[in-house]
């Protein structure tokens, strides 16, 4: 169902978005996240810079997060 809705042709694009939602969703003692999309290499290397995580690509987009 999510993989028809997400229009993902290949499972494993799907795999990755749930995992990424697990990850955000995490209900630890500090689940509040930040989380920033990176277009490009140069936009990737500054959130990594200021100790962002990559998690998941998805249309090319790069999803950065990091614990509050």
């Amino acid at each position: 169902m999510v993989q028809m809705f997400a229009r993902h042709k290949d499972l494993k694009c799907t795999s990755r978005y749930l995992h990424y939602e697990k990850i955000v969703n995490d209900t630890s003692d500090n689940d509040e996240w930040i989380v920033k999309v990176a277009k490009t290499i140069d936009e990737a290397i500054e959130l990594i810079k200021v100790g962002f995580e990559y998690h998941v690509e998805i249309d090319g987009f790069k999803l950065f997060g990091k614990r509050k």
